[in-house]
């Protein structure tokens, strides 16, 4: 199997913590997509130039603004480039969907009706289907914070909950995909007033500066490590 060289580097960083619906409201996913963001454009860490990242956040990041960042990742990331997605915002539960779909709650989603979600969210599927057949770049890195504010959401949408295995799987078929979702399909991914963060971003930003030249698993390995632990000492139980 050729594994190229990176040749050139983009990414799409989403981060929603205000939401037109103001009871979705999350206190850091913003800030962690903009730690993100910076160090991907790092000259010391991430080394990508910087209109090669791409950043929504609260406003912009409304359903069609996200759809055209993956188009645009699509379009530039060519065979032997990294293309990066990384999203921080409410995950829906398959639960919540007639067809058992989970969705990715975009600044603009309604989720007061039970059409809602269908017509006015992003559909996870949708994404992995970008990954395997838009997006040309062999080597893709998605990471997924689908945080939850516990109690926040309208009686049609239940607790959200993390990325599922089925997705995972979906993202994962062919060469070069890594993807790493900051919790169990059946946890939340929990926010921390100490450390300004979620819990996943928060030590993902520590393991990419601590192992700048790593590969992504073994970043990852640290991320799990951290982020269990300090869930556990919250009483939370988040597996990143």
């Amino acid at each position: 199997i050729r594994k190229p060289e990176v040749h050139q580097k983009w990414a799409l960083v989403v981060g929603i913590a205000a939401f037109r619906n103001q009871r979705l409201n999350l206190k850091f996913t913003r800030d962690d997509a903009q730690a993100v963001a910076a160090l991907l454009r790092d000259p010391v860490y991430g080394r990508f130039p910087a209109d090669h990242v791409r950043l929504l956040s609260d406003a912009e990041a409304t359903t069609v603004n996200v759809r055209a960042g993956l188009n645009w990742l699509a379009r530039s990331a060519a065979e032997d480039d990294l293309a990066v997605i990384y999203i921080a915002t409410h995950g829906t539960a398959r639960e919540q969907d007639i067809a058992g779909v989970n969705y990715i709650v975009t600044n603009d989603t309604d989720v007061e009706s039970q059409d809602g979600l269908y017509s006015t969210a992003i559909p996870m599927v949708e994404i992995s289907n970008v990954i395997r057949t838009r997006i040309k770049a062999l080597k893709v890195a998605v990471m997924l914070d689908t945080c939850h504010s516990q109690g926040a959401v309208a009686q049609t949408v239940t607790i959200p909950q993390s990325v599922s295995q089925q997705t995972i799987d979906r993202i994962k078929e062919g060469t070069g995909r890594m993807i790493l979702a900051a919790s169990r399909t059946e946890e939340s991914s929990y926010e921390s007033a100490k450390l300004g963060h979620g819990l996943f971003t928060y030590y993902l930003l520590q393991g990419l500066k601590q192992q700048k030249d790593a590969p992504l698993n073994t970043v990852y390995q640290f991320v799990q490590d951290q982020v269990s632990r300090a869930a556990s000492a919250n009483g939370w139980k988040q597996h990143p």
